[in-house]
């Protein structure tokens, strides 16, 4: 059996992307199977899309986009983590 490799990525920009597609790139010469799975992809009840969504929305937001007021807001919120109480 020959060596095989599984590359985990997250397409939440083209970076994510970018870097697994040269690494599989780069070691499929020297005789490795190489798998590229996004796993958003593996989400149930397709939260992956959403997750992807949200993020574009915060990234558009962080640019400067024409609706970025509302993205902001909710990029706050989706940001915040909820407090722990001290006892």
């Amino acid at each position: 059996m020959g060596k095989r490799l599984l590359i985990l990525t997250a397409a939440m920009g083209a970076g994510h992307d970018a870097v697994a597609g040269e690494l599989a790139r780069r070691i499929a010469p020297r005789g490795v199977e190489v798998s590229v799975v996004d796993v958003l992809d593996l989400v149930p009840l397709r939260l992956g899309h959403g997750l992807r969504r949200m993020y574009g929305g915060c990234s558009a937001a962080r640019r400067g986009s024409t609706s970025g007021s509302t993205r902001r807001s909710s990029c706050r919120r989706a940001r915040r983590r909820p407090r722990r109480s001290r006892r």
